[in-house]
């Protein structure tokens, strides 16, 4: 995706800025295209060649960061990189008993436990929704509090842990136009949206 981008750049992430908390990077927003334009000439960002993206990518991956994307296909627009701590959103949903049903990505994680030694990593150190409990020196996941992030799987030292594609997962919407849509039908909303924005003919 990053390849197929021509303008990408990063900005600091206003979450941290928000709460004051820089045990993460500062910069921890990427952008793309006419965004990123936006963003960059205006004093809020900076660019990157994609070999920097991509470098940046694997450093934020290292230290545990959640990525979370613009929810639509048509094109990529925003990565950030977040944390529970500052993240209003994985904070949020943290808190819940079963933040799956809010959020998810396309995947879920497959233990090979053969390969597992039972060292704990992603249950202690990589899973941002407490998602992985170890029960007798082996990782169990809640499915029902993993959003498929997958640190559990990049972060395994020994490679015990893999993402796969889950098959109940819904296409995202095609455009913004059609992610609004969407939501509005969800809440019921979408009859009273076209009443209120339908011209009205002259009397």
């Amino acid at each position: 995706m990053i390849d197929n981008v021509k303008v990408l750049g990063i900005s600091r992430c206003s979450c941290r800025e928000f709460e004051q908390n820089f045990d993460s990077p500062r910069e921890g927003c990427m952008h793309f295209g006419a965004t990123c334009t936006y963003l960059v000439e205006r004093g809020f960002g900076r660019y990157l060649s994609k070999d920097e993206m991509k470098q940046k990518l694997k450093e934020f991956d290292e230290m545990g960061l959640v990525r979370q994307v613009n929810n639509t296909s048509d094109r990529l627009e925003i990565i950030c990189h977040c944390c529970s701590c500052c993240c209003g959103f994985l904070s949020a949903l943290k808190d819940y008993d079963n933040p799956r049903a809010f959020t998810r990505s396309a995947f879920l994680p497959v233990r090979d436990l053969d390969k597992c030694v039972g060292c704990g990593i992603c249950a202690d150190e990589r899973c941002p929704m407490n998602a992985i409990e170890m029960i007798e020196e082996k990782p169990v996941v809640k499915i029902e509090r993993c959003i498929g992030c997958g640190l559990c799987s990049t972060g395994c030292p020994q490679d015990a842990i893999r993402m796969e594609r889950s098959v109940d997962v819904p296409e995202p919407p095609s455009s913004y136009m059609d992610l609004g849509l969407r939501l509005l039908q969800e809440k019921g909303k979408l009859e009273k949206f076209m009443e209120v924005n339908t011209p009205k003919a002259n009397v």
